[in-house]
């Protein structure tokens, strides 16, 4: 396969994002392109699916993306419900692994999106986080005293001024660093800047095997975003290292009963989000899954526990809402290391000419991780060396001998 480009009339400065629209001409360069297929596009594909467009463009590489994913990109999946808090910290209020670097990157994508847009995406700065026992106060005041530039910490009396609202818990960290976005919005947005570089393809299709790609020689590079689902597309070696988790959003609408309004997003275990207008909410969680479940759990027990936490943490605003909308979907949780919850980016086997990649396990901080993970992706991939790849997410180690066998059992079915 070809493509053909008019690099004289195409602008691929590094910091130029939006592709001019190329007129063909007698005299255009020819050249055999990249092919690169991205199986899922929530927010981990559609970020890679970015950063492979804009890599191409600046080296004057031709290539050419194809999307798999039944939903449109970006809407369906964990993607679909993410609440949108953006902050660098762990719940023990410790910076994670790489936060500062993700964060940044986070920030600069979401930016750029924003002006592609001419449209706000960032609902709120700063983010509270609550202690309800001694136990987590301590950890805030920790956190206070080793991160002062980045975190305040406030009092029990001081925290009605900050929220806007009374609250039981003990103490309350302020994360400056910190933010909630509108994650539909934005991702239909980078999505779109995706398209603008007219090199992409989205197939509304389930991938269910690998070996179709290894049949139809059509790719030179597969990468696997399929979330909490990577586990059920057959042809990989070995199970990879994720638990399926289930996150449950709650929507509601302000019922106008009070003047006070809650005026910041808290997290303590769940999340309570006010939208920029300070009249819907987002309140949440994630629930993990035992070893061997199957199915989702009890929806109601999962409401019972989002209210539960909510009625500790601003006691009596759920007498001032009304539920609008129930929604949730699972999540992909990585096995956790001594460095705490990493997502996996490995390269997880080759059949002949065709790279296959994985990038998964992104869990509730796919908005964190998703666009500084994207860049070292792209660049392996590009560059055709997963080396690039830092070691710490670089956990899939597959049985290569067994790859090729489940291949070559499937073709003869």
């Amino acid at each position: 396969m070809f493509i053909v480009h008019s690099y004289s009339t195409c602008n691929k400065s590094l910091y130029s994002y939006k592709r001019v629209n190329q007129q063909l001409c007698l005299f255009c360069k020819v050249e055999q392109y990249h092919r690169i297929a991205i199986i899922g596009c929530g927010i981990a594909g559609v970020s890679l699916c970015y950063y492979l467009c804009r890599l191409s463009a600046d080296l004057e590489k031709s290539c050419h993306i194809t999307v798999f994913d039944p939903y449109r990109p970006g809407n369906g999946g964990a993607s679909r419900v993410a609440a949108g808090l953006l902050h660098p910290f762990s719940p023990n209020s410790k910076l994670l692994w790489k936060g500062q670097e993700a964060f940044s990157s986070a920030t600069q994508l979401i930016r750029l999106v924003e002006n592609e847009l001419s449209s706000k995406l960032v609902q709120n700065n700063g983010i509270i986080r609550l202690a309800l026992t001694q136990k987590q106060h301590r950890r805030l005041q920790q956190a206070s005293i080793s991160l002062p530039h980045v975190v305040q910490l406030f009092e029990d009396k001081d925290l009605y001024h900050v929220l806007g609202w009374n609250s039981s818990a003990i103490s309350g960290l302020l994360l400056k660093d910190a933010y909630t976005i509108k994650t539909t919005e934005y991702l239909d947005g980078l999505w779109n800047l995706c398209m603008q570089f007219g090199i992409v393809e989205w197939r509304p299709e389930t991938v269910t095997h690998l070996q179709t790609f290894k049949q139809t020689k059509e790719f030179e590079d597969v990468v696997i975003c399929a979330g909490a689902d990577t586990n059920f597309i057959e042809g990989l070696s070995e199970q990879v290292p994720i638990t399926r988790s289930f996150g449950r959003n709650l929507y509601y609408r302000w019922n106008g009963t009070m003047t006070n309004i809650l005026k910041m997003p808290i997290i303590c275990g769940k999340y309570l989000i006010p939208d920029e207008n300070r009249m819907l909410f987002t309140a949440g969680a994630t629930f993990e899954r035992e070893p061997g479940t199957s199915g989702q759990l009890s929806e109601d027990s999962e409401i019972a526990n989002i209210h539960s936490r909510l009625d500790k943490l601003v006691p009596g605003i759920l007498n001032h809402v009304e539920c609008i909308h129930i929604d949730g979907a699972f999540r992909a949780l990585p096995e956790r290391t001594q460095l705490g919850s990493i997502p996996i980016v490995d390269l997880a086997g080759k059949f002949k000419e065709c790279n296959m990649w994985l990038y998964t396990g992104l869990g509730s901080r796919g908005i964190l991780y998703h666009a500084w993970l994207s860049q070292q992706l792209a660049k392996a991939i590009v560059f055709n060396d997963a080396n690039i790849l830092p070691k710490q997410v670089r956990r899939y180690h597959p049985n290569l001998a067994e790859l090729d066998r489940t291949c070559k059992e499937y073709s003869t079915i």
